[in-house]
């Protein structure tokens, strides 16, 4: 029994649809990542927004790290 044309067409873009949607997600995959090989050796390496925000989050937790200490150290006699 041959399926008629208009089933084959439409499993054609059923299957065509199905590959576009995983490019999609792949490319939304990608973009998602914040990290790119690195052309010095290491294996990845932040890009340079994330690089800023990680520092600067690091220089938060020190400064509070460091308030803390002094305000335990005033406390005492």
């Amino acid at each position: 029994m041959e399926i008629p044309h208009e089933d084959q067409s439409s499993h054609y873009d059923h299957e065509k649809d199905k590959f576009a949607y995983l490019s999609m997600r792949d490319q939304i995959e990608l973009g998602k990542r914040q990290v790119q090989q690195s052309q010095w050796g290491s294996k990845y390496a932040l890009n340079e927004d994330m690089s800023m925000k990680a520092k600067l989050a690091s220089m938060a937790r020190r400064i509070e790290e460091f308030e803390l200490r002094n305000v335990h150290n005033e406390a005492q006699p």
